[in-house]
């Protein structure tokens, strides 16, 4: 029975009953033309349903396609806007599953370092070394083509520990968010003279407006970052420039370390209001609210006396330390400046009263208030609140810190 495996049983049986070996054969034939064409169909539907599948195939992989290039394109208008943190797209967690923990670092240090075509220039406290040595970008302080204020970038990480014995006294400089701003970079020019000074300066979010280029009067952060003496420009975003962990510098304490004297030239109006409640929600007031208010803390440095006497019985002073008992104590310096309705309003003055009697350097305090003056302010009233003049505040810092003669004894106010 050689074709009983290939041929269809009713005519294999049929043929086989009625004994005709002829018909038999001519069956067998027919059946197995029919087995060949049946098995062509078969693997004609295989093959079409082999393309159907694989069409499905390529039209999700477009569709994938389309909507991966759909989240790149809004990671990177939500990026162009700052908010790319915030924006949970098909990149980003490919970049959560596939970087690593240090690609992931890296790449947000890159990013947090503004490699954009900006005009910045870098320099570290203490000077300034060639490119290869430089540590973090200056904000160039000037604004982009669409009008816009640029970020400030990533500032030099400061270790106050490092200038302990430069040689120099230090000044830290900030200014809050008053016109007389303005008047920063005249103040920084006219105690450049003095080599032995070196200047850090803090800005506020609001005070780093008034120094956007605008005019001859407003030079650009970058400008004012090349002038003499001064070491560094620091912004509230420097404060959180990476992720904090433990052994890493907390920037609003070295800042006070570092200084011998904090001058705030201008104080406006919302800041006095913040240092007088006790409030640091902005790099300037975390400052302020950290200082050293008993001189028991930082101490002077190797021949740098600071600018305030301890105001202690002579008895108290015996029992401290050399740096406490003969380098007396740091102090900051204010300089209000406000409109004069804001001056004369009575919060005002309860606040004032706050720095210059509770907590001032006559009363053995650390504040000293250089109180403003009357004359026509920049919105056009005329009256007080306006800012000291600023050849007095010069006057008063290089008494203070007895630029002018280093021999000078302890200021007593």
């Amino acid at each position: 029975m050689p074709c009983g495996h290939a041929l269809s049983q009713h005519v294999f049986f049929a043929t086989y009953k009625c004994g005709d070996p002829e018909n038999m054969a001519a069956a067998c034939e027919v059946d197995g033309n029919e087995f060949l064409l049946q098995a062509s169909i078969s693997l004609s539907f295989l093959t079409l349903h082999a393309l159907k599948y694989l069409l499905y195939a390529l039209l999700s992989c477009v569709v994938l396609f389309i909507f991966f290039l759909g989240c790149v394109v809004v990671y990177v208008l939500s990026d162009c806007r700052g908010q790319s943190e915030h924006v949970l797209t098909f990149p980003s967690v490919l970049h959560y599953f596939f970087f690593s923990d240090s690609q992931r670092t890296h790449v947000e240090k890159a990013k947090a370092s503004d490699d954009t075509d900006t005009l910045n220039e870098r320099f570290t406290i203490g000077g300034k070394p060639p490119v290869k040595e430089m540590q973090a970008e200056q904000p160039s302080g000037v604004e982009s083509s669409g009008g816009q204020t640029e970020v400030p970038t990533a500032q030099p990480i400061l270790k106050a520990s490092d200038h302990v014995n430069d040689g120099k006294v230090h000044l830290l400089l900030a200014a809050t968010g008053s016109v007389a701003t303005i008047k920063i970079p005249i103040i920084i020019k006219a105690l450049s003279k003095h080599p032995a000074l070196s200047i850090c300066l803090i800005l506020s979010k609001s005070a780093s407006e008034f120094l956007q280029g605008q005019s001859h009067e407003q030079p650009s952060l970058k400008e004012i970052s090349t002038y003499q003496n001064l070491d560094g420009i620091y912004h509230d975003e420097d404060e959180w420039r990476k992720p904090w962990v433990r052994g890493d510098s907390i920037l609003h304490i070295e800042l006070r370390r570092w200084a011998d004297l904090m001058l705030i030239a201008p104080l406006s109006a919302n800041s006095l209001a913040k240092i007088s409640q006790g409030m640091s929600d902005n790099l300037v007031t975390s400052v302020v609210r950290a200082w050293d208010f008993s001189g028991l803390i930082d101490g002077a440095r190797p021949g740098v006396p600071l600018p305030y006497s301890q105001h202690r019985p002579p008895d108290e002073l015996e029992g401290l330390p050399e740096q406490f008992r003969q380098g007396g104590k740091k102090g900051i310096l204010v300089a209000p400046a406000m409109n004069t309705a804001m001056w004369k309003h009575p919060v005002t003055e309860k606040q004032i009263k706050v720095l210059e009697d509770e907590w001032g350097v006559a009363n053995g305090g650390w504040f000293e208030v250089l109180w403003p003056v009357e004359k026509q302010l920049a919105c056009g009233d005329t009256g007080s609140g306006a800012m000291r003049n600023w050849e007095d505040i010069v006057s008063v810092v290089e008494e203070r810190l007895r630029l002018r003669d280093p021999e000078a004894g302890y200021v007593k106010v």
